[in-house]
Order: C-alpha cells, then structure tokens, then sequence
C-alpha cells in the first residue's frame, strides 16, 4: 500500500551546519508513509533515442546518472532499494540491454559493481538486465 505518488520530487540534503539544500529531482516517488520519510524513488532514462535517422544508446547516461546517483545515495538516501526504468525508444530491447550492460560493465567500480568475470569466481550476484528474449519475458 502506499499514501501517494509525485513526480519530480526534490528530496533535501543537509549540510553539516543543518541547513537544506537540493540534491537533485528524482522522476517519481512512491510514499509509503505519511511523513514522507519512506518512498520508493523511479528514475526514468530514454534509451535508443532516434533523431534524424540516427540511433543514440544513451546508455552511458542511464548508469551515470541514473544508476549512479543511487549508489551514491543522492537519490533515496538511507533507503535499501530504489528503482530505474528505460524507456526503449526504438523498441529494440536486445540492443538497449547489451548497451546498458556494456555501460554498467565500463563503469563498473564508480557503481559499485563487480564484472561478469569477477562474479563467477565470486559468491556475490552481479545485477544481470533480463533478457527479454527469454520465454518468462515475453507477452503472450
């Protein structure tokens, strides 16, 4: 259950005099409380965007600044999850997904994750994107 949704909310930071400051807008949160201290927070990247017959992943974007400010705390700050969606301009999931993971694995140690090589001799699960291929993925 939740209380309410906003979008562009602008979550404050506090410097160590106390006083607030921005941190940034996050596209969407989910309240799950009165206070507002709880939320779900959604950040929303384009990928694949088409402009004059040119593709453009964005992908990079996505995990700088979108996966990234999360692991950073500057959005959902003391929260344990927070949420990224990619809207697919073009449509081409298979093509977004292998950018983003390409994008994830390039900046790898600024987003606190380890590589795919690293997690198979490692007890740790790396983030994999759904493949959306797969049969549990797809629309009957």
């Amino acid at each position: 259950m939740f209380y309410w949704i906003q979008f562009y909310f602008e979550p404050p930071g506090y410097s160590a005099s106390g006083a607030a400051y921005s941190k940034g807008k996050i596209d969407m949160a989910v309240f799950l409380d009165q206070d507002g201290e709880k939320y779900l927070a959604y950040e929303c990247k384009r990928l694949n965007v088409v402009n004059k017959g040119s593709r453009e992943s964005l992908a990079t974007k996505y995990v700088k600044d979108g996966v990234k400010r999360f692991v950073t705390e500057q959005y959902a700050e003391h929260l344990p999850t927070g949420a990224m969606l990619g809207y697919v301009m073009d449509g081409d999931i298979s093509f977004a997904q292998s950018k983003v993971q390409v994008a994830l694995d390039a900046n790898q140690e600024e987003v606190n994750m380890i590589s795919r090589a690293d997690s198979r001799r490692s007890h740790r699960n790396y983030p994999a994107i759904p493949d959306p291929a797969s049969k549990r993925n797809r629309r009957s």
